[in-house]
This record gives C-alpha cells, structure tokens and sequence, in this order.
C-alpha cells in the first residue's frame, strides 16, 4: 500500500472500481487531516477483473436437414473460470424462453430430425466467476420431407388404337417431399430393362406431372418416371404398359374380276384376309346387279381368326356383286372390293 499512483477525482469514502479491462489491479485509500498528523492507510484490495463467456463461432444460422438425416450444431467459447454450456429448443425465432434439452452440456449438439418441422435452437455458456452468461444466435433447423411418391403409376395395361387422336389418357404421377421438384420420364421396351428419356419437367414447385403417351407405333411400350427434390434419394414410379394396337385393314382383298358358274355349280369361296386388333366381325353383302337389291348373306362375330370366306350362291341365274365389311376394336370399319360373280343358264 505504497507507491501507488493516485486516482484523479476519486476522493470520496466509495470507489467505483473500473473494469473495463481484464486483468489485476491494487487498490488501497490514504485518509488525511489538516491536523498535521500522519495519514491513515488502508490495507490493499486486491481487484481481478476477469473475462466474460464468450461465443467466438456461432451455430449455423440456417439448416435444412432432410427427415432422420444427421446435422450437428456447434459452438467455440471462450471466458474465465470454468466454462458450461447448455442448449435450448424454441418454437420461435428468439435466443429467450427456450426449453433447456436435458443432457446437452456440449459445445456440439445433435439435432434431432424425426419430426418435419421448424425448430429453433441457441446455446447459453455460463462461467463459474458469476460473469453474465454468453448466448449463441438462433440456429433455425427446417427438418425437410424426403421424395416420396404419392400417387404411382398404375401397372395395369391400357390399350389405344395406333395414331389415336382422342382419349389417349395423361399418365399422372403425385409426389410428395421438398420442392423443387425435378421428373424424368422414360419409356422403356419391357418391364426391367431402363428406358430412354421422353420428358424432362426439371426445377419444379409442382408437386405431380403427366406424360401423354406417343400412339404413333404399334407394340407395348412401359413407362416410368424417376422423381427428385431437395431432400432425399431419387424414387422410381412403378411401370405402366401402354399397348398400341393396329387399325382395321384388309390384308387380302376381294379380286374385282368377274367369275362365271353354271347355275347350280359350287362356287368357289370368296376369302378376305383382314389385319387389326381382334376379335373381328365380317359382315358379307350382296347387291344384286339387275335390280340393285342389297342383302346381308353372312355374318361372323367376334372372332379371332384374322380371315373369313364366304361361298356365293348359284341357285339364280344374274351377276351379283358380293362385299364384306370388316370390324375390330381398333380403328373405323373397312369395305373390300367387290367381287362380281355371274350366274349362267345351263344350254339345253
């Protein structure tokens, strides 16, 4: 208590010690009197001025961890004394009024992601010199859905007619997880082997889209889509088959050249052959050259076969012209050629 130096203004029986820097510093007071006599002085006090906790790397202030993925937050402190840390959850924006999480004393924690959902977190490091505590900035934790499909494909046949142009149906596929969205179409030759890239909707909010299918070429075709977001593996649909079928046509025709019986003779058969999506209907028709009379002589439903025959009549002297029309489930009806077949009296 000698040899200090004395602190301007500071003459009254209270001291309001500075500490605004940390370290030691002594103290002591000389008490003096106009009588003359020697000063009093006081014994030393002894002033520790020491750091307050604090934060030197902050938690991530923003993270979006996908559902049951792993993310970590983290402190790095620094303070006198012996430092604690404890974490809290909040249900809002603010480092105040959180919930403190039973067991996270550390400088990491890990967060858990069960549950999608927004939570917040902070960190408080308390000392053991009864400095203010340190509190960490919010750490906002959006845990995010996963892709998933919703709504899949179904993996039942649709059949169209080739080059349809009406009522070929959107292929739909919902989904659900984070956006954005990205879907990839294919179309593939059988049910395992990969497809080749029809559609590409990349970048999307969007959480479903559909593919119209291409009728332009007849056989089975399957189709699939393969969906990513922001969060979680990619998901592959299940297939759908699209069979394309052939239109109604006539394979082998009717010859138009005229063939001649004798009344009462066998003829011989009139065959068309026809192609197209079974089963098959062929009506046969008969116009009567003289009179213009139209009969219906044959008819065949519903059949497999992709060929019919009929074998005119030769009871009744006249041409006549026979026809057939043919019908299958795909495409509209298709009318053979005519063929004329003559009916003569026998000489006497």
């Amino acid at each position: 208590n000698t040899g200090g130096t004395a602190i301007s203004g500071e003459t009254a029986n209270t001291f309001t010690v500075p500490t605004g820097t940390v370290g030691t510093t002594y103290y002591y007071a000389v008490v003096s009197s106009d009588t003359g006599c020697t000063p009093a002085v006081s014994s030393v006090a002894e002033v520790i001025v020491q750091s307050l906790p604090a934060i030197t790397t902050q938690p991530a202030t923003l993270s979006k961890p996908c559902k049951d993925s792993t993310l970590t937050l983290s402190i790095a402190h620094t303070g006198d004394g012996n430092r604690s840390v404890q974490w809290y959850r909040n249900t809002t924006n603010s480092n105040t009024g959180g919930t403190a999480i039973s067991g996270e004393t550390a400088n990491t924690f890990t967060v858990p992601t069960s549950t999608v959902g927004t939570t917040y977190y902070y960190a408080v490091v308390s000392s053991d010199t009864g400095c203010t505590p340190a509190v960490s900035n919010v750490a906002e934790v959006v845990v995010t859905k996963p892709t998933a499909i919703d709504t899949n494909l179904s993996t039942t046949e649709k059949k169209y007619c080739k080059d349809q142009t009406s009522g070929v149906l959107d292929l739909l596929i919902k989904t659900k997880g984070t956006a954005p969205f990205t879907y990839k179409w294919y179309k593939a030759a059988n049910a395992t082997d990969a497809g080749t890239l029809v559609r590409t909707e990349a970048n999307t909010n969007n959480d479903e889209d559909s593919y119209t299918p291409v009728v332009t070429t007849v056989g089975t075709a399957y189709y699939y889509v393969v969906v990513s977001s922001s969060c979680g593996s990619d998901v592959t649909s299940a297939r759908k088959p699209i069979t394309v079928t052939e239109n109604t046509a006539i394979d082998t025709d009717l010859s138009t050249a005229e063939v001649k019986y004798c009344k009462g003779a066998t003829a011989d058969a009139l065959l068309v052959k026809a192609k197209g999506t079974p089963p098959f209907t062929y009506q046969w028709h008969k116009v009567d050259a003289a009179t213009s009379t139209h009969v219906i002589v044959r008819t065949e439903l519903s059949t497999t076969v992709a060929q019919d025959t009929y074998i005119p009549e030769t009871t009744t002297v006249g041409t006549s012209y026979y026809f057939v029309e043919v019908h299958s489930d795909c495409g509209a009806d298709e009318i053979s050629q005519r063929a004329q077949v003559t009916i003569e009296d026998i000489t006497t």
